[in-house]
Formats: C-alpha cells, structure tokens, sequence
C-alpha cells in the first residue's frame, strides 16, 4: 500500500531544512558514560527477583522491575529530547561528527555522538538513532513489569501509573524515530504500546491519536490484523481524523481480502466525511478491482469533483468506472480532464490512448459485420476506424515521453503504426519503434 505518510502526526515539528551553524563544545564537569555492567547486573537480579518464591509475589518486586527495564531502555539516549538544540547536546554529550545526510524522503543535519545519532534542521534535533540498545524488549518488558504489579496489588496504581506514563512518552519518543528513519513496523510497534500503557486501567487514558497512528503505521506495514485492531480502538473514541481513518481502515481489510467489509467501512466513511476525496478513491479501488457494474459509484465520484474539481486523480477514477461500464466516450473525457489537470502523469495519457485503441477496436468489429456493395462505402468507414486509431497516437507518444522504460507503450505504438503505415509519416514512426522495440526486447533477455 502506498500511504500517504503526512498524515502522521506525532511529536516531532514539521522539517525545515537549512544548515546549522557550527557548534562550539563547551567543556563538561564529566563526559556521558552508560555504565552498562551495572544496567545488565541489575536486569539479571530482577529476572532472579521475579522468580524467588518469596520476591515474586510482591508488586513492588515488578515495580522495580518496570523501573530497571526503563532505565536499560533509556539509559543510551538518556537526556535527549525533540526540539533539543543541537548546541545544548554538544554541550551535554560532547564532541560529534557533523554532516548533512540524506534519510527517506527528507534531508537533515546529521550529529553522530558515541551512543547514539541525532538527526535534525534549523539547529534543532528532531529524532535520533541509538547505537547502544542494552536490552532490544526493554521497553515492553517494562510495560509487562508494571502491569503484573498491577494485577498483584492495585493499591500500587499510582506507582504503576507513574511508570506507564513514562514508558507511554518514551515509546512515542521510539515510535517518531523509527518513522523518520522508514520502519514503519516498528514505529507501529512503538506508538501501540504507548497507546497500551495509557489504556491500562492505572492510567485510563484513551489516547486516540494514539491509537491512529499505530493503526495508521501497521496499514503502511501491510500488518493488517494489528491496523484493524487500533484503528478500531481510534474508531471507538469517536477519533476519524476527517475520515482518514476510514480510508485506512478500507486498507486493511481490503488487506485481509474482505471486500464487502472494505466496502462497507467507506460507505460509513462517505456519510460522515463526504468531501474526503481518499475515500471516493477507496471506492473507485472496490468497484473497479471487483468489475462491479454498478452505477452507485457514479454520483459518489463526480459530487467529489464538483468539491474538488482540479483533481485529477479523481478522474482517472472516473475514467476507470466508465470504461468499466463500457462507455468509451465519458472515459475518453475523463481521461483528457485528468491529462490536463496532471500534465506530468504517465498513466493518464496511457490509459487515454489505450482507450482511443479499445473503440477503434470496437468499431472495426463492427465494421467487419457489415457487408459492402462498393469499395468506396468500405474505404470511408474504414477511414474512420483508421481516425479512431491515430487518434491515439499522441497521448501514447507521450506517455512513451514520460516514461521511456515501458514496453507495453511502445508496442503499443508499433501496432498502431503499423496499421496506418500508408501513410509515409506513419510508415517511418513503425520502423522506429519497431526497431525500439526489438532493442528493448532484446536488452530483457
């Protein structure tokens, strides 16, 4: 699934890109150590803890277990925080390796410090990647930890709640970075437990955007069993984010193959939020992938565009649903409306010219039922069978412009001209990309 990744929001601001200035150490009483033997003996004596007939019972006993597996979780970054100014972590953490790096689809300065990297613009950290992980579950074992002490004694709830909160804020710490750093699964991973923690009935929070984001992540992630489950939980607290929700929610169970539930989540969608144009495009996926010959969806795509009318990608879906209802002439028009409005787009001309192709196709069928008295009747119909072909040529020609590499453009092409090869002009442009295509064939083997 390609999802559209802004609709994320989590803790870090929007990126401004710009280069930082050089930063001056200053000098520090003692440099930032992980005393990592003592984090490890003492995960090692809780694990003992929990296991002694007399220690594991007690909720304090998981309480302090909750507290050491945060510390092993947060130890390597400890100090760190978005929005930090890189000067105040050079001043904290020392001396780093500067650079301007490139990560997904953004470009950031770049501090490489012995336990960790951080990753920002216009002199403020936005997210970091660890180096040292002590304890790569710390984070939900911490969870675990507190939840079990929980369960002993609830009188505990205010220390157990005070741990959930801080693994909660921690995890949407881990989820942001893994997000910027593209593992989506991960971050999915991160903010759900976050969500978990403040669920939990010590804290009883339902953080919905929370629960949007996790759900949103595990969609991108193509984990559509755990997408539904948060989405769900979003869902229930009302939390539709202007309908995206349903549009996500429509992924996955389109995921799942469960496509009268897809359907049904964005017809639900549709009511609620009936200018989210992501949604009529969920519906367009339906109709279309099932070949449905339903018309419902007709009015449902073209009162999106008299609300968003310079859309072109709601054309293309319009243009789909008409060839699909076999009416060649609307989706010829909506396949030009979104050529003009995406001049840049490959697969609008291709599907224009395609279907220039589909109806000279159609009327030579029907040309070759008909049975001619003269030559000069046949000459005139087949002329215009012939008007219908060439017709295609120049939303092919440039779809071949914008996309090059595409095989099936040029055979296309080869064909078309190749039919209408009486014509000089056209005899040469088959010679030309009949001899492309030979090349192309020949550079897949």
């Amino acid at each position: 699934m390609n999802v559209n990744m802004k609709r994320l929001f989590l803790l870090a601001a929007a990126a401004v890109l710009g280069l930082a200035p050089a930063l001056a150490q200053t000098p520090q009483s003692a440099p930032f150590r992980v005393d990592q033997v003592a984090i490890r003996k003492a995960l090692a004596k809780s694990d003992a803890d929990i296991n002694d007939p007399k220690k594991g019972p007690k909720a304090a006993t998981w309480i302090a277990r909750g507290n050491q597996y945060l510390r092993a979780a947060t130890a390597p970054t400890d100090g760190l925080y978005m929005q930090m100014p890189f000067q105040d972590a050079v001043n904290q953490y020392g001396e780093a390796e500067q650079s301007r790096v490139k990560v997904g689809q953004g470009e950031y300065d770049k501090f490489s410090f012995p336990f960790f990297d951080v990753y920002g613009n216009n002199g403020v950290i936005m997210f970091w990647n660890p180096k040292l992980v002590i304890n790569p579950n710390a984070m939900q074992t911490a969870y675990d930890a507190f939840a079990k002490a929980y369960e002993l004694d609830n009188k505990s709830a205010g220390r157990v709640q005070d741990g959930l909160k801080q693994v909660a804020n921690r995890s949407k710490e881990v989820g942001n970075n893994f997000f910027y750093l593209g593992k989506h699964k991960e971050a999915a991973d991160a903010i759900a437990l976050a969500y978990d923690a403040q669920i939990h009935p010590a804290v009883a929070y339902a953080d919905t955007m929370a629960a949007f984001n996790a759900g949103f992540l595990y969609a991108a992630a193509n984990e559509w069993e755990r997408g539904l489950k948060y989405l769900k939980e979003a869902q229930k607290y009302n939390y539709g984010s202007n309908g995206d929700l349903y549009y996500y929610l429509f992924h996955c169970y389109n995921g799942l193959g469960d496509m009268q539930a897809a359907k049904d989540v964005l017809m639900e969608g549709l009511q609620k939020y009936p200018k989210n144009n992501d949604i009529v495009q969920g519906l367009i996926m339906v109709y279309s992938d099932a070949g449905s010959s339903s018309r419902e969806i007709v009015p449902i795509v073209e009162n999106a565009i008299a609300n968003d009318p310079n859309n072109a990608f709601l054309y293309i879906g319009l243009g789909r649903i008409y060839d699909m209802l076999d009416e060649p002439d609307k989706a010829i028009g909506a396949f030009e409306k979104s050529s003009q409005l995406a001049p840049d787009d490959y697969s609008s001309f291709f599907n224009l010219g395609l279907l220039h192709i589909k109806k000279g196709d159609a009327m030579q069928k029907e040309l070759d039922k008909i049975t001619f008295t003269n030559q000069a009747d046949y000459k005139a119909e087949a002329a215009k069978v012939n008007a219908a072909y060439a017709r295609s040529l120049d939303p092919l020609e440039k779809a071949h412009e914008l996309n090059p590499e595409d095989v099936q453009t040029v055979d296309l092409l080869k064909s078309v001209t190749f039919r209408l090869r009486e014509d000089p002009a056209m005899k040469a442009k088959y010679e030309k990309y009949n001899a492309l295509l030979q090349e192309m064939k020949a550079s897949e083997e």
